[in-house]
């Protein structure tokens, strides 16, 4: 395989790749910041409905279950019930599963990088590779981005019917308010906000790498059309 099917092919899984860190990226620190909770709670009562519990600290127990937590044992906490413990379970594999993803995406992009550099050895070329990658890549994330925005704004609560009835069993994800705690400290308002501010903030990084690739090129088209201009002015001095 010659070095330009081959650069071809890693600017291909970079521009693949990408997307998955900005959503992965933002929705990891979204996810646990506990200054988020803590707006969300006032935002909708929260403490006032479990004003007899120390929510704050219910909330930081349970984020570091979900994050940390690498066996299979359910969370040791008086606050939920069985059923609801079951379910947190359940959402810690998922979480553990997205953030070895995570990982596995951040590894796989310097790997493609350093292995695209190596290829390609002149700066002139790797920044022009990297405008294309950082263009192409942007543009669909946006694009992508900008749409699970507007189905998100349209009917939130279908989406979010969906996404549990793909990723548990049905059945499980359903709770009383009256009797059980897990949705009145996590209202489904709450994950719409969550769920809004990963899809802005997908949008602002992936329109500003747009840019960046757009930066890349301009600056290739600046360096090239220079380096074609000095090699035009040295053979008219040979000829003359």
């Amino acid at each position: 395989m010659n070095k330009k099917r081959l650069a071809l092919i890693i600017s291909i899984l970079l521009i693949i790749d990408i997307p998955f860190i900005l959503y992965l990226s933002n929705s990891n620190n979204l996810a646990f910041d506990e200054n988020f909770y803590k707006k969300e709670f006032e935002k909708y009562n929260v403490y006032d409905s479990l004003e007899d519990y120390d929510i704050e600290e219910i909330n930081s127990e349970l984020l570091n279950y979900l994050k940390y937590e690498k066996n299979d044992v359910l969370i040791d906490n008086d606050f939920f019930n069985e059923r609801e413990k079951t379910h947190l379970l359940d959402v810690k594999n998922l979480i553990q599963k997205t953030i070895l993803l995570y990982y596995f995406t951040i590894i796989l992009f310097f790997i493609l990088l350093i292995s695209l550099i190596f290829l390609l050895k002149r700066n002139i070329t790797i920044i022009k590779y990297l405008g294309i990658i950082f263009l192409i890549s942007g543009l669909l994330t946006f694009l992508d981005a900008f749409a699970f925005f507007a189905i998100i704004n349209s009917d939130f609560a279908s989406s979010f019917d969906v996404f549990h009835s793909i990723f548990f069993e049905q059945g499980s994800f359903l709770f009383d308010p009256s009797s059980e705690n897990i949705v009145v400290l996590y209202p489904e308002s709450l994950f719409f906000d969550i769920t809004y501010s990963i899809a802005i903030s997908t949008l602002i990084f992936s329109f500003l790498m747009f840019l960046v690739g757009i930066l890349f090129l301009v600056i290739i088209k600046y360096k090239t059309g220079k380096f074609n201009k000095k090699i035009f002015k040295q053979s008219k001095k040979k000829n003359i």
